[in-house]
């Protein structure tokens, strides 16, 4: 009802800017939902004297809605006005991460009052971590399903793991990272621009102000977010200058240590940031191999290849992988001809949460369940295709051991050995959002073994930060 009335304010024909102003209060209600639901609650308790909360670990009910219908006993309407209102006064924010002051002239000057009074951090949620540390109260604060906080509650703060384990406010503040507005990230194309610092200056022309990335020497991030108009309008975009990708995406690309002339294939390419990353570390000289079932996928690819001036890139979906193998399988020894394989494997993308908050609802945990065998398929079969002392790199976007650490934990064959980090001692990597201000990504790493020449991919190229 409230999105139709406003609708009809607008006389059905909404601006570029009502209509964003629309979709982000309809998405952030969705999204928030149970935080919203906790701090009404909280707010009525404080109002209502029929009805006094003594404790605020009363409103732990599971879940949060249902001490909302027992203290309001509103309909539908007035449900939908309270969590428009508190999230338009406490939570809106605009692309780039700042409060948007709001009017909420639909609530009664009283009502809108109460739902103002009370900061919802500072009043509400701090005292009640401080009350209780415990996975229904962080889902409550960052309004994340319970199930999945549980899971994060179990595999970071598992103090039976050799590594001991973490306080739980450390799942705290993973949980409200998720939330967070995540940075625009570039990766600077080396085919058509000399370095980071070009692509700066070639922004700046366009009045958008940016800086170095910290972690993959190819990042620049945008310091005041999108611009107006978003990325895809800018001269420095149409002509090839970047691609907006996540500085741990690059760095999973520069794992692979890929080099000219090399045969690499990326086994899950999806719609090919990472392909275009190692195409520019390889000059555009070799062949890299882009698989993926998703013919859509790979149509977009090639259009990027052709604004990126990539001509060393390699479409092929499964069945033509399949005609081709042999090129990179030799059935009688039994090994690859790849100098490299990515496996970025399908996965539950926890580790995504901020670019894809609504993502939170939809996830089935019976469906992240299965993702391991999966992985474990997908990674054994890409494994055949490395040559001797090829590498094999392995990589998710999710927050998740099962997904993770086991699969890497479980791929044992013997003509692999570890392929360590430089300067890390371990073929593993992990990103946090929390942490490191990436998406959430695990990377492992081997090497085919091999007795009779010098492994090619053991040093690290300079300015790679170890990631080689």
């Amino acid at each position: 009802p409230l999105l139709k009335k406003a609708l009809q304010r607008l006389k059905n024909r909404p601006t570029n800017a009502q209509r964003q102003q629309l979709s982000r209060r309809v998405l952030g209600v969705s999204i928030l939902r149970q935080r919203l639901a906790y701090f009404v609650d909280a707010v009525d308790a404080e109002h209502l004297e029929s009805q006094p909360v003594s404790n605020p670990l009363e409103l732990l009910l599971p879940p949060p809605l249902r001490q909302y219908l027992r203290v309001m006993d509103k309909d539908s309407r007035q449900y939908a006005m309270d969590f428009l209102a508190t999230y338009i006064l406490h939570e809106e924010r605009d692309v780039n991460g700042n409060k948007i002051e709001g009017a909420v002239p639909f609530l009664p000057n009283e009502r809108r009052d109460q739902l103002s009074s009370l900061n919802p951090d500072k009043d509400v949620f701090e005292p009640l971590f401080e009350m209780e540390e415990s996975p229904q109260v962080i889902a409550n604060i960052a309004s994340m399903p319970l199930w999945l906080v549980q899971k994060w509650t179990q595999q970071l703060c598992d103090t039976t793991r050799s590594t001991g384990g973490l306080p739980l406010s450390e799942v705290l503040s993973l949980a409200v990272a998720c939330n967070q507005i995540p940075p625009v990230s570039l990766r600077v194309n080396l085919l058509k621009l000399g370095g980071r610092k070009a692509l700066i200056e070639a922004l700046a022309f366009e009045g958008v102000n940016a800086e170095f990335g910290k972690m993959s020497p190819w990042a620049v991030k945008l310091t005041e977010g999108r611009p107006e108009g978003g990325v895809w309008n800018l001269a420095a975009w149409k002509g090839g200058f970047f691609e907006v990708q996540d500085e741990g995406s690059q760095l999973i690309a520069l794992s692979t240590q890929a080099g000219p002339g090399e045969t690499v294939i990326d086994y899950c390419a999806g719609n090919g940031g990472k392909t275009l990353a190692i195409a520019a570390m390889m000059k555009d000289q070799g062949e890299v191999v882009a698989h993926d079932i998703n013919e859509t996928r790979l149509a977009h690819l090639r259009g990027s290849m052709a604004r990126a001036g990539v001509t060393c890139i390699n479409t092929l979906n499964t069945s033509q992988l399949e005609a081709r193998r042999d090129l990179y399988y030799n059935r009688t020894t039994g090994t690859g001809g790849a100098d490299c394989v990515l496996v970025d494997a399908p996965c539950s993308s926890t580790g995504a949460l901020r670019r894809h908050p609504s993502l939170r609802w939809t996830l089935d945990p019976a469906e992240v369940a299965n993702y391991p065998r999966l992985q474990k398929e997908i990674l054994l079969n890409a494994s055949r295709m490395v040559g001797p002392e090829g590498g094999l790199v392995y990589a998710t976007c999710a927050i998740n051991r099962e997904e993770n650490e086991e699969v890497a934990d479980w791929f044992g064959q013997e003509d692999f050995e570890r392929w360590p980090f430089r300067e890390r001692g371990s073929e593993r990597r992990a990103l946090l959002p929390h942490v490191h201000n990436t998406d959430g990504f695990f990377i492992a790493r081997w090497r085919r073994r091999s007795t009779s020449r010098t492994l090619r991919r053991g040093g690290a190229s300079g300015g790679s930060g170890g990631w080689s």
